[in-house]
Order: structure tokens, then C-alpha cells, then sequence
């Protein structure tokens, strides 16, 4: 009996586990340039929206290459940095799109999950870091660009 019991319930989970829902690697670079807006009491109270437009590049499949866009904001409240957090949205050359919400951590790197999307990318799961910020020279007052590593994984539903 013990051994039949065990023969169905491997059986149940074979059948109702996603036969491709295995991690997908994620290694690249995404690079950006973007826009931003101050509003300011003094240097230890402020606040300041962004909105960007960028590109990842997978160093594994073309495939999970992306352009994508965001808005954020980081604010700082006597002193002290507070809410830096953001929403992407990643548009893939196969038309699904994945909707990512993130937060800048202090190290100034980042931490992202991705929450769903559309077409191939209905119900990912998954989350990535990004390194240290790498900026790509001086831009013009309140714009910027800036790239960064990423390294992470995404599962898709089927």
C-alpha cells in the first residue's frame, strides 16, 4: 500500500508540473538613457522622478534580449535616502512583454522581480540583481545614461 501511495503521488506532481517551466539564465548588460526631474526643499529633503528608455543584451540566448522603459522615483527624507524604486516593462522581439518592479539599493546596484507579462512571458516568475551603476560620460543637465551587469533567472508558466 505504502508503495502505491508513493507511485501515485510521484505520478500526481509528474502530471501537474510544467514540463518547461526550468530556469532561464539570465547574464548581460542593460544600458540606458533617461531623464529626470528634481523638486527640492534643501539637500536633505528632496525628491526626484526618472523615466528611461534601454536596451538588455543576454550573453546566453538572444532570445531574452529586451528594449525596454521605466519610471521611479528616489526620494530623501531629513538626510536620509528613502523609496528608490522603479517599474519596467520589457518588450521582446517575439511581441511578449514582462512587467519588472525593482528597488535601488544602497550599494548602488539593484534588485528586481519580475511580476507578469504577456504571450511567452505570461505569469514569469523570477528575479535579478544589477551591479554598480556604470556611467557612460556627461549628459546634458537632467538627463543621463548609465549601463549595468545583470545576472538572475526567469521562469516562464509553459
Amino acid at each position: 500500500m505504502k508503495k502505491l501511495t508513493l507511485l501515485s503521488s510521484v505520478c500526481f506532481f509528474a502530471l501537474i508540473a510544467s514540463p518547461n517551466a526550468a530556469d532561464i539564465s539570465l547574464k548581460g548588460m542593460a544600458c540606458w538613457t533617461g531623464e529626470r526631474k528634481m523638486m527640492a526643499a534643501s539637500n536633505e529633503n528632496w525628491g526626484m522622478g526618472f523615466d528611461i528608455k534601454g536596451t538588455y543584451m543576454d550573453e546566453i540566448s538572444d532570445e531574452e534580449n529586451s528594449y525596454f522603459e521605466c519610471a521611479g522615483h528616489i526620494h530623501m527624507v531629513n538626510g536620509a535616502m528613502k523609496g528608490q524604486t522603479y517599474n519596467c516593462m520589457h518588450y521582446f522581439a517575439d511581441g511578449s512583454q514582462a512587467l519588472e518592479i525593482g528597488e535601488i539599493k544602497n550599494d548602488s546596484g539593484t534588485k528586481s522581480t519580475f511580476l507578469d507579462g504577456t504571450g511567452r512571458h505570461k505569469g514569469v516568475l523570477g528575479e535579478f540583481t544589477g551591479g554598480p551603476r556604470i556611467a557612460m560620460g556627461k549628459a546634458p543637465e537632467n538627463k543621463f545614461g548609465a549601463c549595468r551587469e545583470i545576472q538572475g533567472f526567469k521562469r516562464l508558466a509553459d
